[in-house]
């Protein structure tokens, strides 16, 4: 009976070790994002559940969690936001993440009968049909796929990582973005 169990703290260890970060490993927070528009630069509020860690040597950025980055107006409405989880970059240019949803907020329901993460318009009955119906589709969802890295800048202390969209983004998008751009800092020795 105790070989079994020998066998099975052996598999946790093992596990426990590939899911630690690298020796070298900086825990970072996500501190920032911003986006690129048509009006110029944009804070987005961010809300972050996620641990980010950076292997310098290596060029590595790994989280594991979900955060979201919205757009928010004045008024305290919101017209959308990004939720990421689990995103991973490296200095080669290397983006995935494990799920991307954007979030519809209520400024283009309530104010411009659209859909900014379905990119469509309410169609003459004023009534969002999900994009089907009479609603007029501008274009593809709103997506990160296909996004690529712009830039992958280490100072010691902050990681600056630009997201560019690629072809994905289209002209005809009602609320288009140039770029996203995070700033993840090191997190103080503890």
């Amino acid at each position: 009976m105790a070989a079994p169990l020998v066998l099975l703290a052996g598999l946790v260890a093992i596990q426990l070790a590939l899911l630690a970060p690298p020796a070298g490993a900086v825990e970072l927070t996500l501190d920032t994002v911003s986006a690129t528009t048509g009006s110029g630069d944009v804070r987005l509020r961010v809300t972050s559940r996620a641990t980010f860690n950076f292997d310098p040597g290596a060029g590595t950025l790994v989280s594991s969690g979900t955060w979201l980055a919205e757009y928010l107006l004045p008024n305290q409405v919101t017209r959308f936001g990004h939720q990421v989880e689990d995103l991973s970059a490296t200095a080669g240019g290397q983006l995935a993440m494990k799920s991307y949803q954007c979030i519809e907020g209520t400024f283009a329901t309530t104010f411009l009968a659209a859909n900014l993460c379905g990119n469509y318009r309410f169609g003459p009955n004023g009534i969002d049909e999900g994009g089907a119906v009479d609603d007029i589709v501008l274009g593809p969802p709103r997506s990160l796929a296909g996004w690529s890295i712009g830039a992958f800048e280490w100072d010691g202390t902050e990681l600056r990582l630009e997201l560019l969209p690629g072809e994905a983004a289209s002209a005809s998008d009602q609320f288009q973005e140039s770029g996203l751009t995070l700033r993840l800092k090191a997190r103080p020795a503890r």
